[in-house]
């Protein structure tokens, strides 16, 4: 395949089929990248330290306390969040400087009584007179920064965002930025176009793990960020644009549900997502009221069911959860006369839930891989998961004894609690690209998530990323009729 373009930056080329080599070269002339001064978004890459037995400590009384750095490991951020483990980088910097030691006796007592380890480092060697420097310095301002941080050698990128909390190890990059809302750009970096930048450009390990190195983030296309605007929840959120290829950048003032816009110059703007807050609970006031009227009517018509069974056998207590989301999908400019729902009778129990969950995707996954599914886009995949908020649900308890060791993240945990690691673990496993597990309270009525990322707001955010997608890359269809 002869391609019409080429490389022309000084940075290593991407390898990869001629297709997306070519789609890479198409979106590096057009998108700016990840790096870029004008919206003072930056990659780095956390602290190391050349010797980490001695830099590293759990200890909190181990040195003076401001020489002790909270520091964030790749460990950290196995369960999608940074979940800090109490690990110090016992620290020699204080505004960008070495500290003088005479100042700190016991940091200096401590490295002193391990300056044979420490001096022997290259580090050391080239500056005797700053023997006890970390090979980095510590960033000045970056522990207080809201960062999305990226674990190197991983099957694709896994952000996690830390709210000013920690500092990053050297196993972990890291992105801040002035403009981006971080969650947001922690979106755009699961989207397939950043994976596709990943597997290109990235040196693939043992294991099919990527050795991301931070020049290879940097050159990630981002869409250009617009505008920030405030949403009705009061979060920040970026409104980005994604430019058609061979279109010009003229925008036009036709609005889709006040939330999305496609222009006649080839530009969707995402403004706005609306704050689904209201609908939830409305939709959750209907499951309730539904509920009770099948039962109401099955005992009016002598039917007898066990448990509550009766509040679900009609069938239609979830018709409200589906309505939302397709409510979410017109909000994002896909006309609902486009729509095809379908649905089927799944059965009701948890475990049925999650190994059906896995078996669907695995099935989705493997049949795209063969050609059975023919798409330009790979399927979109999307769960939403609806818990009675009760006692029983929320008792820790320990998973039945499996036939091979469990993880023990599991130990001590709830079923709510079980649910969320495993949809949360679905996702950033590329398993589902979104999944939202609800917990409903009977008495109060209200609506609670274990985590944030699977909120219904997330779910419709990332469902809102792929309805803008498959409008721009479905331009033949007339989406205004």
């Amino acid at each position: 395949m002869k391609l019409s373009t080429w490389f022309t930056s000084e940075t290593s080329w991407p390898s990869g089929n001629p297709a997306n080599l070519s789609l890479i070269a198409d979106i590096e002339s057009r998108l700016p990248p990840l790096e870029d001064a004008s919206t003072g978004t930056r990659v780095g890459i956390g602290v190391a330290s050349g010797v980490d037995a001695v830099y590293l400590t759990t200890d909190p009384s181990l040195v003076e306390p401001d020489r002790l750095l909270p520091l964030l490991m790749t460990r950290d951020t196995i369960g999608g969040a940074a979940d800090w483990s109490g690990t110090y980088l016992v620290n020699p910097w204080e505004n960008g400087r070495l500290v003088d030691l005479d100042d700190h006796p016991r940091l200096g007592a401590y490295l002193e009584s391990h300056s044979s380890a420490v001096r022997e480092r290259h580090v050391a060697q080239i500056s005797p007179q700053h023997w006890y420097r970390t090979i980095d310095r510590v960033e000045p301002g970056l522990l207080k920064r809201d960062k999305l941080v990226i674990p190197d050698l991983k099957a694709f990128i896994q952000p996690v965002l830390d709210r000013s909390q920690t500092y990053p190890h050297h196993g972990l990059y890291f992105i801040t930025s002035d403009q981006w809302d971080l969650e947001v750009l922690g979106g755009v970096l699961l989207s397939d176009l950043a994976e596709l930048f990943v597997a290109t450009c990235c040196v693939k390990m043992r294991r099919d793990c990527f050795r991301f190195q931070v020049q290879k983030p940097r050159r990630i296309r981002v869409p250009e960020i617009l505008v920030s605007a405030k949403t009705r929840s009061g979060s920040t959120a970026s409104s980005t644009c994604y430019p058609r290829s061979g279109t010009s950048q003229r925008c036009c003032s036709t609005a889709v549900r006040s939330s999305a816009r496609c222009t006649a110059g080839g530009l969707v703007v995402l403004n706005e997502i609306p704050d689904y807050a209201e609908k939830v609970q409305a939709t959750i006031d209907s499951y309730w009221h539904v509920r009770r009227s099948q039962a109401e009517r099955s005992r009016e018509a002598g039917v007898v069911n066990t448990g509550l069974r009766a509040e679900v056998t009609g069938g239609k207590h979830l018709n409200a959860l589906q309505l939302l989301v397709v409510d979410v999908i017109v909000d994002a400019g896909i006309p609902a006369g486009k729509l095809q729902v379908k649905t089927r009778p799944v059965p009701g129990y948890f475990d049925n839930r999650t190994d059906e969950a896995l078996r669907q995707a695995i099935d989705v996954s493997k049949a795209v891989e063969r050609g059975i599914v023919d798409s330009p886009l790979r399927p979109w995949l999307g769960y939403v998961m609806l818990i009675e908020d009760n006692e029983a649900w929320n008792r820790t308890s320990k998973p039945r004894k499996p036939v091979s060791p469990a993880d023990p993240v599991f130990d001590e945990s709830s079923p709510a609690d079980r649910a969320a690691i495993f949809f949360d673990r679905m996702v950033r496993e590329r398993l589902l690209d979104a999944a939202c597990v609800m917990l409903a309270n009977r008495t109060t009525g209200g609506v609670t998530y274990k985590r944030g990322s699977l909120s219904l707001q997330s779910f419709a955010a990332a469902l809102f990323g792929r309805c803008l997608q498959f409008r721009v890359t479905n331009s033949d269809i007339d989406w205004d009729e």
